[in-house]
């Protein structure tokens, strides 16, 4: 998993296709100051929060070490396999990103290991991935759709959005003939929604054309007119609610008929996402709105 915060960090081929990229929240300097403005105030509302939370944090190490010891023998399997396959189908890697991404998705299996029964299976302990564990996986890494499959950086993936849900409006609102025929690095810098930086605006949409999304229909001056081009990544459409026969046949025919009947009674749970906070949980002012 990889993250960062680096301004104008260059990732080439070879770290993209190893890693899972999670792109930083472009608010994160206005959160940051928030945060800290709100802790300035040694016991109040927030310090107590934290402190509190800070305390319940400690135990996280020794639930990994117990986690840890329960799986040295017991073993998961994920009967959902195939949506693995179908969300890396575009991927130009999908050979080395299948158990980069399976091996997450039973990782989320195993940290929810408590919401699991465990069966016996030929004298081993088996742990099966449910659906619960495979809604969580898709909210993690929806976003994050045609990073994976067009081996894009995230951020680029978030321009290309941003480019395709306002540059009619640009288009329209701008009385600026080069507009007519799409934008300039320059141009998106000023019209963008996501606060990036110069450079950053000019390296997302480079790449972007690099990878075919965008398309030079023009020339400003000595500045490239870019535009939507036709390459697009299949969105994810997957039907979590129900199972193509032949999946059931194969897992029939591989583990038996019992790993079926538990995933036929497996249950969807609308609206369930990692994102998701418990409504047990206090959100901290810089997240949550104030009580």
């Amino acid at each position: 998993l990889t993250y960062t915060t680096v301004p104008n960090h260059y990732f080439d081929d070879q770290e993209m296709s190893r890693s899972i990229f999670i792109t930083p929240r472009m608010d994160n300097q206005k959160i940051f100051n928030r945060r800290k403005s709100a802790l300035e105030f040694k016991h109040g509302k927030s310090y107590k929060i934290l402190k509190q939370y800070e305390k319940e944090a400690e135990l996280i190490p020794y639930m990994l070490l117990h986690l840890k010891e329960i799986f040295e023998n017991t073993v998961v399997i994920n009967p959902y396999v195939h949506f693995v396959i179908d969300f890396l189908k575009n991927s130009s890697f999908y050979k080395r990103d299948f158990d980069k991404f399976n091996g997450l998705l039973k990782t989320i299996t195993a940290l929810n290991y408590y919401n699991h029964e465990v069966y016996d299976v030929d004298g081993k302990k088996v742990v099966l991935t449910n659906i619960a564990d495979v809604q969580l996986f898709m909210s993690l890494l929806r976003p994050y759709k045609e990073s994976i499959s067009a081996n894009l950086a995230p951020k680029a993936v978030e321009v290309l959005n941003d480019i395709r849900n306002n540059i009619e409006d640009w288009k329209l609102s701008k009385d600026r003939e080069v507009l007519n025929m799409g934008i300039t690095t320059n141009d998106y810098f000023t019209l963008q929604n996501l606060g990036l930086s110069k450079a950053s605006a000019r390296k997302y949409m480079y790449e972007l054309a690099d990878k075919g999304f965008l398309q030079v229909t023009d020339q400003s001056g000595r500045s490239n007119i870019y535009d939507l081009a036709k390459s697009e990544v299949e969105s994810i459409s997957y039907d979590l609610k129900h199972m193509d026969d032949s999946v059931y046949d194969d897992i029939c025919y591989e583990i038996g008929q019992w790993v079926v009947d538990i995933m036929k009674e497996d249950k969807f749970i609308e609206g369930l996402s990692i994102m998701n906070f418990d409504s047990d949980i206090k959100k901290p002012i810089w997240i949550g709105k104030k009580p």
